[in-house]
């Protein structure tokens, strides 16, 4: 039975070509500790068996929670994607689940514990565990000690605040305009917007979620990740930060590339030395450089 003096909350799936892994995912959401939870999923275009695998489990899931809401259409991207299930979204506390990843039965009821005592804070995030794609253990999260990040610690890229363990308040989350469509990398844009007001995030400590790796950490994706923060980035140009900012995220963006396109690593430097001289006392910096000679 779900106690009504606890809160709703929404866990939004957006499902897309993981047949393998969504049973796992949905598997996790059910066996959560805490009771009152809509479960919203959307398969966005999936072109394996993912469909059929949600709908084999519609049963299960119509008994366990409050509400159930399944969309199926084309495939139309994660962002748009994940504000699609926030339109639909009920509850007072926001969460996404990756198709392939999966939550600790503890999760939600940790988070809602944290958001409820924290009330400055319009996020709460975790730490996590990684596993391979046969769902076996590759890296075993660590509990760490509680951290409030603000907007200039996210800024300045020293925050840590993983995707795949944010729980957000739902009307924080529509304040700030959602998740940008327009941005390739949805995280770190949502973070700063939510906390440019003065809001903080926080970040528990505790192991949450298990982040599925496929092991696709090409240079692609890595420009990629570094094209999504700096477009990020210019939205506060105006900022006194923003070029220390910049150069901090050029410097991240080489050690990144480092493995794989060592060219690119030392352009990204490069930039960082003409953005901001200053740089070349930056510890960070001048490893790079000596793991490039």
């Amino acid at each position: 039975m779900v106690k009504s003096n606890t809160p709703l909350v929404t866990v939004a799936i957006p499902s897309y070509n993981h047949a393998a892994y969504v049973a796992e995912a949905i598997d996790s959401v059910i066996k959560q500790t805490y009771q009152n939870i809509e479960l919203i999923i959307i398969d966005d275009g999936s072109g394996d068996d993912s469909k059929d695998v949600i709908e084999s489990l519609r049963e299960k899931v119509s008994k366990r929670f409050v509400r159930y809401e399944l969309r199926s259409r084309a495939n139309v991207g994660l962002c748009r994607t994940l504000n699609e299930a926030l339109s639909w979204s009920q509850g007072e506390y926001f969460c996404a689940l990756a198709s392939d990843d999966v939550m600790y039965p503890d999760r939600v009821a940790i988070q809602v514990s944290t958001l409820v005592r924290h009330i400055e804070v319009v996020g709460a995030f975790g730490r996590m565990s990684a596993i391979d794609e046969g769902s076996n253990l590759i890296r075993e999260g660590k509990k760490r000690r509680l951290r409030r990040e603000s907007f200039e610690s996210i800024f300045l890229r020293k925050a840590s605040l993983p995707a795949p363990t944010a729980m957000l308040r739902k009307g924080a989350l529509v304040a700030a305009g959602g998740y940008n469509e327009t941005n390739p990398i949805e995280d770190f844009d949502l973070w700063l917007r939510l906390t440019s007001n003065g809001d903080f995030l926080l970040n528990s400590g505790d192991v949450l979620t298990a982040y599925r790796s496929h092991g696709d950490n090409t240079s692609k994706q890595q420009n990629k990740l570094y094209v999504g923060a700096r477009q990020s980035i210019e939205c506060f140009s105006s900022h006194p930060l923003y070029r220390k900012a910049v150069c901090k995220t050029l410097v991240i963006a080489a050690e990144d590339v480092m493995r794989f396109d060592r060219s690119q690593a030392r352009k990204f430097l490069l930039e960082a030395f003409t953005f901001r001289w200053l740089v070349v006392f930056n510890v960070r910096y001048l490893k790079g450089w000596l793991r490039l000679i």
